[in-house]
């Protein structure tokens, strides 16, 4: 979820871990974030677990949505494939069946160098993730957007779908 970004951390107890605003802000406004938390909104409205469950609630125009790294993670890949408007970020596990299907679907992917660091529940910056991630676009619009962004390290890739 946006503030689901990666499995358990076990050290520090927590399984929250927020989007960092240098990713989110330059993206411009968002309609949706199915995976929100209440200290830490990134769009005009956000879907809050336990009292929304934004998987099975109604998605809507232009979604920003990092979801639980684990068992669910496809369920809400394939959502967001389904939605076609947005942003969707990730581990960058280009091995795996979830993430084939993106190179035929997406508009553009971003992949960061390094491992990105999320923000704890408390707002207090994380350690870095234990996998690189990367920020898959859908829509035109989307991943125009990603050639505007200045400052991310890392590397662009614009699908080219064949008919």
């Amino acid at each position: 979820m946006s503030h689901f970004s990666y499995e358990r951390d076990v050290k520090n107890g927590t399984e929250t871990w927020l989007t960092p605003r240098w990713i989110t802000d330059p993206l411009g406004a968002f309609d949706l974030d199915p995976c929100g938390h209440p200290n830490w909104p990134i769009a005009t409205e956000h879907y809050i677990w336990p009292e929304s469950d934004g998987l099975m609630m109604p998605w809507h125009g232009r979604i920003f949505c990092n979801p639980p790294y684990g068992t669910q993670a496809d369920a809400w890949a394939n959502r967001m494939v389904g939605s076609g408007n947005g942003y969707l970020l990730l581990f960058a596990r280009t091995e795996t069946q979830m993430f084939k299907r993106f190179w035929t679907v997406a508009s553009g992917l971003f992949f960061f160098e390094g491992r990105i660091r999320f923000h704890r529940a408390d707002g207090s910056l994380g350690e870095p993730a234990p996998a690189p991630s990367v920020l898959i676009a859908f829509g035109e619009e989307n991943s125009e957007r990603l050639l505007t962004v200045t400052g991310w390290k890392g590397a662009l890739v614009k699908t080219v779908r064949v008919l």
